[in-house]
């Protein structure tokens, strides 16, 4: 009976042990950050990082950072200041936030940053501007976004849910997806990458004019575009066309040069 109740204290102690360290490196790895002014007319700019970055808007009037698995700098460089770094680290896990004006800057504050993954949470209606063109970037999921977005990247995959744009996003040899709720008319989106393959899904009510091409890939849809002039002709070298859906609207703008383009109904 004791060796009992020993050990059911030793399983409670140790369930209490867990969850004080689970609480404690949840409070550690996060970091909030107020957004100044109006959140439609402010600019997120991620530069200088390289980490896979998970962007979820969200019907919030902050920034919460939460740093998954961030190991901190070596033990050996404790109380030091690593020269390698950029921005001054002032949010516990590796990045530099700051305002000026309304745009808001975020980078990574040192290299061990990089081997991180950060999830941020940001007000939906911000405007969102990434540039990862390092060659060690790590791959982006952004979603929720209901504003502009600008993106760049080199090797990392870029993906988009549950967005409206408009985006203009190129990588040069990783793959775009984009999921449309609804498509922006107020600007047109521009999707394009060197040799990679590009996948849209948009709502099939959506009215746009569509220009797909791609030099050594295919062009492939579900969607019934009214391509015009275009639908008689047949591929050469290549494969472009100009379809319009719905009667029209703003233009969206689909190019790889070595990848597949594919426009699907998302509904």
């Amino acid at each position: 009976m004791k060796t009992i109740n020993k050990n059911k204290m030793k399983t409670l102690l140790t369930g209490v042990l867990l969850l004080s360290i689970q609480l404690a490196f949840s409070q550690d790895s996060s970091f909030r950050f107020d957004v100044k002014g109006n959140a439609s007319e402010t600019i997120l700019e991620i530069t200088q990082l390289a980490a896979d970055l998970e962007i979820r808007g969200e019907d919030v009037s902050e920034i919460l950072i939460q740093a998954l698995d961030y190991e901190g700098l070596p033990e050996k460089a404790r109380g030091l200041k690593p020269l390698s770094g950029g921005a001054p680290e002032n949010t516990g896990i590796g990045l530099s936030i700051e305002q000026e004006g309304n745009v808001i800057s975020l980078s990574g504050a040192h290299r061990e940053a990089d081997d991180g993954t950060y999830r941020i949470r940001v007000p939906k209606d911000l405007m969102l501007k990434l540039d990862y063109l390092s060659w060690q970037a790590g791959d982006v999921e952004i979603s929720g976004m209901q504003n502009e977005i600008e993106a760049k990247s080199q090797v990392g995959d870029l993906v988009f849910e549950d967005v409206t744009g408009p985006i203009v996003a190129h990588t040069l040899s990783a793959d775009l997806e984009v999921i449309f709720s609804s498509l922006n008319q107020a600007s047109p989106s521009s999707i394009t990458s060197t040799s990679g393959d590009i996948d849209v899904s948009i709502p099939s009510s959506t009215e746009g004019v569509f220009k797909m091409a791609t030099v050594s890939g295919g062009v492939y849809t579900d969607l019934d575009f009214d391509l015009g002039e275009d639908a008689d002709k047949r591929r050469l070298v290549g494969q472009s066309a100009t379809g319009t859906l719905n009667g029209g609207g703003v233009q969206v703008s689909l190019k790889t040069i070595s990848g597949d383009i594919y426009v699907r109904k998302s509904n």
